[in-house]
């Protein structure tokens, strides 16, 4: 029986199809391709000068605020946005597609 992965709004359920998605992602990524994915925070949200949570809160954003996210941590977990003139990051687990 394989397993089911979840990858946003995709459901991928093979290891190996996971597997192959990532390593897109990553050649992708390592390309320079640019592309932005549209997210709309779901509560307020700080804004990040770095991805992480004990990085300088540059801002609040508030919550319905949709973004456009250009850039991803390598865990695809903080996505790089611009907010009011003020770019920074927000962890995407707060965000929904």
């Amino acid at each position: 029986m394989e397993e089911t992965f979840i990858a946003g709004p995709c459901v991928i359920e093979s290891a190996e199809l996971l597997d192959i998605v990532a390593a897109k992602l990553v050649e992708i990524k390592e390309q320079h391709i640019f592309m932005s994915i549209r997210f709309t925070v779901k509560e307020n949200l700080n804004l990040r000068q770095n991805p992480d949570t004990d990085s300088d809160i540059l801002t609040v954003i508030p919550a319905n605020t949709s973004l456009n996210v250009v850039e991803t941590d390598e865990d695809f977990k903080w996505g790089k946005v611009l907010y009011n003139g003020c770019e920074g990051w927000i962890a995407l687990n707060f965000a929904a597609l």
